[in-house]
């Protein structure tokens, strides 16, 4: 799905015409693309995806480290095979399936009576991979200043000391605007 459809789009640029609509779509994407590169997350999972992860390399005692942002969690399957209720796990942060943070670790409870298995298995995760299930109102919103810049941009193909982006996120000029990235880098993703 897209952080902004083209009919948000259309009607947050009062565009009433279908004839740029091809390239109102690839921009939609492009900019949508860029923020998910630059911020180094997805803001939206609408399907449940399945995860492996190396115990080897994730695991620190009962908690495991997830590589990327967990918004919900539907199973979690350890290493040796058996399937873990939601009662033998915390996610971390702790409030993060109520508060809407996502979850980047799950720490065993110590009356779970389990472990994460051998070093050299993995767990499954399902669950939706994403920041959050729908993207928030800032997200959406850069989305849509992102896209406009790149519309009004086509007009201006001769300025090259502007930027421009291709290939879904390829930034190849630099000098996007500023209150763009003050948006984003609140939700940037610290490596």
């Amino acid at each position: 799905m897209a952080y902004v459809s083209l009919e948000e789009f259309k009607q947050y640029r009062s565009i009433t015409s279908s004839v740029d609509d091809a390239l109102l779509d690839e921009l939609l994407s492009n900019a949508q693309g860029y923020i998910e590169s630059w911020c180094r997350r997805k803001f939206e999972a609408s399907t449940d995806t399945t995860r492996y992860l190396e115990i080897s390399r994730h695991a620190q005692g009962r908690t495991l480290r997830l590589d990327r942002d967990l918004c919900a969690i539907t199973e979690v399957v350890n290493g040796d095979g058996t399937v873990l209720a939601a009662s033998q796990y915390v996610p971390e942060p702790r409030n993060a399936l109520v508060d809407g943070t996502p979850i980047y670790a799950l720490t065993l409870r110590a009356n779970a009576g389990v472990s994460w298995g051998s070093s050299d298995s993995d767990v499954a995760i399902t669950g939706r991979w994403a920041y959050s299930i729908m993207p928030d109102s800032v997200i959406r919103q850069c989305t849509l200043l992102l896209a406009s810049y790149l519309y009004e941009q086509r007009q201006n193909v001769k300025d090259l000391g502007r930027s421009f982006i291709a290939d879904a996120g390829t930034l190849l000029v630099t000098s996007l605007p500023r209150d763009l990235f003050e948006f984003l880098s609140r939700r940037r993703r610290v490596l």
